[in-house]
C-alpha cells in the first residue's frame, strides 16, 4: 500500500523545491521518493492558474531531471 502524506508536508517539500533545493536533496533529506517529488511539483505546476501544455509539462519534466542529475 502507498504511503499517505498529508497535504502540508507535500506544500513544505514544494516550497523547499520552490526555493532551489533539487527533487533528489529532498528525497534523501524527508525519505520520500523521488519520482514522487517530482509528481508533485509537475501537479502544482499543471494546476496552478495558467497551466501548462502537454508540450510544455513535458519540457519541464525534462528539465527537472536534467536539474538533479
Amino acid at each position: 500500500m502507498p504511503k499517505r502524506y498529508t497535504k502540508e508536508f507535500k506544500e513544505t517539500i514544494l516550497e523547499l523545491h520552490n526555493q532551489g533545493k533539487s527533487a533528489r536533496q529532498l528525497s534523501l533529506e524527508y525519505e520520500v521518493g523521488y519520482s514522487t517529488i517530482l509528481k508533485w511539483v509537475q501537479g502544482a505546476i499543471i494546476t496552478s492558474p495558467g497551466g501548462l501544455t502537454p508540450a510544455e509539462a513535458k519540457a519541464l519534466r525534462k528539465q527537472l531531471n536534467e536539474k538533479d542529475e
